[in-house]
Order: structure tokens, then sequence, then C-alpha cells
């Protein structure tokens, strides 16, 4: 195999703190109620949709890749094990509506921004004979 790294430039999102504003993630809560079945998380992607009552910063950065189609990098500095409560349609309107909601539910900047990223290319693979080739 023969690989090389290399450098592009793309258009991305940078989900990242707004200054003065409070996140709206919070430690998990030790105290919960044993009757309580767990935390409500519906997602329904090929809609993009989402309701929840507790996501993680990680588990909604990988969302908002799949529905935004486009790499979202996580500067938020929110812990990953902190949930939040988040409800969001696309057809309420879009990118332009889900960037809103972000900031007014979770209180963080969701930004277009262009970064330079390092991918990894695989310039030739082999494949290697298995046993039951040999035979």
């Amino acid at each position: 195999m023969s690989m090389h790294r290399e450098t592009k430039e793309l258009s991305m999102y940078v989900l990242r703190p707004i200054d003065g504003v409070p996140h709206k993630f919070r430690p998990p809560d030790g105290n919960r109620n044993p009757e309580r079945r767990g935390p409500k998380l519906q997602i329904a992607t090929p809609e993009g949709a989402i309701e929840t009552d507790s996501i993680g910063v990680n588990m909604l950065t990988t969302w908002l890749q799949n529905t935004l189609k486009s790499p979202v990098i996580n500067e938020s500095g929110v812990p990953s094990v902190f949930p939040a409560s988040f409800h969001f349609s696309l057809k309420n309107g879009g990118e332009p509506a889900l960037r809103k909601a972000v900031k007014d539910q979770l209180g963080l900047d969701l930004a277009q921004n262009r970064r330079s990223l390092e991918f990894l290319m695989i310039d030739r693979a082999e494949k290697l004979p298995s046993t039951r080739d040999a035979r």
C-alpha cells in the first residue's frame, strides 16, 4: 500500500462559544429519578429532524455533519458528557433556521468557515491472497 498526506481547503462549519453568552449544556444530574427510563432521544436524520432532552456536544456535532453534509469542527469547549435539550427540523427553514436554533437553544454559534484540513490519500492498495486462495 502506498499513501501520502494532502492538505485541502474546505468550506465547513465551526461550532463555537458566543462571547458573553453561556452555553446551555449542563453537568449530568447524579440524582436521577429511578422511575425515569432515561433521556428522551429521537433522531430522524433523513428529514433533518432531531428531538432530544439529552444530547452531548459530540453527538450533536455528528448530527450536524450528517444533516448539513459538511464537516463541523467542535470548538465549543463544552465537555462531551454535558447534555442539553435540542429540538429542530429542517422543514422549519433550512440551514439559517438551524443556525438560529443552535444559538437560541444551546447558546453556541454555528459559523461557516474555510479551513485547511489534512487528508490521508491512498495511492495504491494491493489485495493480499487469503488462505482460501492458496488451496
